[in-house]
């Protein structure tokens, strides 16, 4: 399902953000976010806004270069919003996921809490998602929040690969999943996923989990994450470049070994240049391929377009089990994800 603004998408309809079947929302909590229409999610924004005494969040002049920021899901474009003072943002909505600064929400009026419910997610802090001085973790988080609304991760538990501030998970419970694992090796970010869980309402140990493993230690993983009934879907938006410990989307594939029911995989935090995007896609694409998993053809992606450089893509792309797949965890595989890196290079 391409789910897009109407006015902007050559193919979706506003229809398709009518809530689905019955016998899918009574799989869903209280907490879980409603769809309507999109006119309805602007009407809701500008409420806020008002409310709030908000405006559009601007860049700081000089702070970076000018880019685009028209987020798309395969064709369509995907309805974004970014609210708040200068250019810290306090209120940012992705689709129907309304994600706003605890303060800013307690101070709105009961009438309008009321209103938009359970597609309230509050936020402790802007730093990954709003403000300048992060923008590509903004870009980023985005990005995957829009592949999981488009995902069907309804009914399924949820491992957070990397989760730091847990914005993904928040969002992945919104959206129905029955459960998150949150998966980071500095427990500082932990202690802020919890706080930021417990003040949306989540209870740790029912709702979510929090291990403190690295993503390279598998012995500790295996060990650490409970085996569930449930299906269960991977959210890994470290990307693949490889950050100070060098742990990239790759690392989080390895999941697919340890925990079974593995049915998706989202892979986000994706840096590519025009020249390098064809190339960093396909061989992500085989990589999981190894897994008896298949990239559906919709990306989450933004382009960056900037004065006398290279354009460039940040993007967030989805596996899925292919359907012929049984005996997943006895299939033959790379030794290690290094090994298989470098025979695709």
């Amino acid at each position: 399902m391409v789910w897009a603004c109407p006015e902007y998408s050559r193919g979706a309809h506003p229809d398709a953000l009518r809530p689905r079947a019955a016998a899918e929302k009574n799989l869903a909590s209280t907490n879980t976010a409603e769809r309507f229409r999109e006119n309805k999610y602007r009407e809701l924004s500008g409420r806020i806004v008002a409310e709030a005494n908000l405006t559009e969040v601007t860049t700081q002049a000089g702070a970076m270069p000018t880019y685009t920021q028209e987020y798309k899901y395969g064709t369509g474009y995907c309805p974004v919003e970014k609210w708040g003072i200068g250019s810290d943002a306090l209120f940012i909505r992705v689709g129907h996921l309304f994600f706003i600064e605890e303060d800013v929400y307690e101070n709105l009026s009961g009438k309008l809490k009321k209103a938009v419910g359970a597609n309230a997610i509050r936020v402790r802090s802007f730093d990954r998602m709003g403000k300048d001085i992060s923008f590509t973790y903004n870009h980023y988080t985005i990005l995957a929040i829009i592949a999981m609304i488009n995902s069907d991760i309804s009914g399924k538990r949820i491992i957070d690969a990397g989760a730091g501030d847990g914005i993904l998970s928040l969002a992945a419970l919104r959206l129905g999943a029955t459960s998150v694992d949150l998966v980071d090796r500095l427990r500082m970010e932990l202690n802020k996923a919890n706080q930021q869980l417990e003040i949306n309402g989540y209870i740790a140990g029912a709702d979510f989990r929090t291990h403190c493993v690295d993503l390279k230690d598998k012995p500790a993983l295996a060990a650490a994450i409970p085996k569930v009934p449930q299906q269960t879907a991977i959210v890994s938006n470290i990307g693949n470049l490889g950050g100070l410990n060098g742990v990239t989307n790759a690392d989080s594939m390895e999941l697919i070994r340890i925990i079974p029911n593995t049915v998706l995989f989202i892979a986000g935090g994706n840096f590519e240049t025009q020249d390098q995007q064809e190339e960093v896609v396909e061989r992500d694409e085989r990589l999981i391929s190894q897994y008896g998993f298949e990239a559906i053809p919709e990306t989450a992606m933004v382009r960056l377009t900037y004065p006398h450089r290279p354009t460039e893509f940040l993007t967030c792309w989805v596996g899925r089990l292919k359907s012929s797949a049984t005996g997943l965890l006895e299939k033959p595989m790379p030794k290690t994800i290094e090994e298989e890196i470098v025979s695709q290079i």
